[in-house]
């Protein structure tokens, strides 16, 4: 079910299953904390169908008419607006080759934001300082081997369009990427993310490292942030937490699977950027 936890006088916390709440999963809230009226995205259990909601109507589900584009994949709201960020497929392309889109829940609209002859995985839209704060998006690109960052640009007949500003290959001996997020910082944007030998989504056999890289155009700044060749380790879903002496990636670490043994817990690790 999806629900909502509501703190109270005290500090008392109470929750509360919304209407037509069981058989939704992984809600997602609106990324703007002036919104008066915020809002839910979330999933059938079995990826069927995918809903909406906001705040001032909570027993009102919308549904989401992207069931043809996508299972709820790779979704995320757009900061600061009540736009849905997501990976899908168009409809015609007999290869399922996903792009990325945004649609604006006030509106309707839908937006498909890249055209990748060999499609593309995942991404977030931020705003990014070093583009005059406006909105950019990063994808993944090249079987993940490559992330693209877009920002709108005019082309030769002044119209704006969704343009590659950079490319960042993965390094060599880890040709994959995994599970990117950005974060600013002192004015500057930066995407973590894990890099890999291995091609496979969720593989636990092998192990991996963290790194991270600048969005700014002019700047080379790929940077490892794990590198410890003498404990290796498999290392998943990195999050960033900034502290007061600087931004640290939070991430689970295991011991890998082997024939002999399934993947073993090491608990969380954080590395300093």
């Amino acid at each position: 079910s999806v629900a909502i936890a509501t703190q109270g006088p005290g500090g008392v916390w109470t929750s509360t299953v919304f209407s037509n709440g069981a058989g939704r999963a992984s809600p997602a809230g609106t990324l703007d904390g002036t919104d008066p009226d915020p809002r839910i995205n979330y999933v059938t259990t079995d990826k069927s169908a995918w809903y909406w909601r906001k705040f001032s109507q909570p027993d009102v589900e919308n549904a989401l008419p992207l069931s043809q584009l996508s299972d709820g994949n790779s979704r995320r709201w757009v900061p600061d607006t009540r736009k849905i960020f997501f990976q899908g497929h168009p409809p015609g392309d007999p290869q399922l080759r996903d792009q990325v889109y945004t649609y604006d829940t006030d509106s309707g609209e839908l937006e498909q934001l890249t055209f990748n002859p060999q499609g593309v995985l995942g991404g977030m839209m931020w705003r990014a300082p070093e583009f005059k704060n406006e909105y950019a998006f990063f994808t993944m690109a090249k079987f993940r081997q490559e992330i693209l960052v877009y920002r709108k640009l005019p082309g030769a007949d002044r119209v704006l369009r969704w343009t590659i500003v950079k490319t960042i290959p993965a390094p060599p001996g880890l040709p994959f990427f995994w599970s990117p997020e950005v974060f600013v910082h002192n004015g500057r944007s930066y995407i973590f993310f894990q890099v890999s030998v291995s091609s496979k989504f969720f593989d636990l056999t092998v192990p991996n490292q963290i790194a991270m890289s600048g969005v700014d155009p002019l700047r080379q700044d790929f940077r490892m942030l794990t590198n410890d060749s003498g404990t290796p380790r498999v290392r998943l879903d990195p999050e960033y937490f900034i502290t007061a002496q600087g931004p640290f990636i939070y991430y689970n670490r295991l011991v890998p699977e082997t024939a002999s043994h399934p993947a073993i817990n090491d608990g969380v690790w954080r590395v300093d950027t």
